[in-house]
């Protein structure tokens, strides 16, 4: 499993400057021994707004967390609907994909290394299939975050935003196959 070094430094923003956009760019650096244990999710209306990730010591089991990392959070009066997800200890996330518009991100996919898909945003159904991966990309274990979470240029080390149109995507082969499972479970109970 690949974990985080003493000094690692990641940055979290993009370059936009409208008002609904994250910070420039911003600056933490992490402790050693340490995986993405929760990520949590701000969204406001259908635009991604902030993004916060929850750290667990693979050692100690002890956590941290990050700052949120936008400038909608510093506003009391807006509302914002956040959405969070965990990840189990020796889990990770392959891959991220975004569908995007020219000023913000409208909707975000995780799969994780247990072949679970989280979606989030204003089109909750865009990946369908096209995440299920049954072999993790390899050098692709998304520990931790380096680069700039953002629309234009990601500089994000391990971690790579795809750009993605909303597909149309069919389920019904794996509706039919667990009918076929369910079918044959059927046949071996009655024997």
């Amino acid at each position: 499993m690949e974990i985080l070094e003493e000094g690692e430094t990641y940055l979290v923003g993009n370059r936009h400057r409208d008002e609904y956009s994250f910070d420039d760019l911003s600056t933490f650096r992490t402790k050693k021994y340490f995986k993405i244990s929760q990520v949590s999710l701000n969204w406001f209306g259908d635009s991604l707004a902030g993004i916060q990730v929850d750290y667990q010591n693979v050692l100690t089991r002890g956590y941290i967390s990050t700052d949120w990392h936008c400038t909608l959070l510093r506003d009391s009066k807006v509302t914002l609907k956040k959405e969070t997800f965990s990840l189990e200890p020796h889990e990770y996330i392959v891959r991220i994909q975004a569908v995007c518009t020219e000023t913000n991100i409208c909707s975000l996919g995780f799969l994780t290394s247990a072949n679970r898909v989280f979606r989030f945003g204003a089109e909750s159904n865009f990946m369908g299939g096209e995440l299920v991966d049954l072999v993790p990309p390899e050098g692709c274990h998304f520990n931790y975050v380096f680069g700039a979470i953002g629309l234009l240029d990601p500089i994000i080390r391990n971690l790579q935003f795809e750009t993605v149109e909303i597909p149309k995507v069919k389920l019904e082969m794996k509706e039919e196959y667990f009918d076929i499972a369910y079918d044959l479970n059927k046949i071996a109970i009655k024997g």
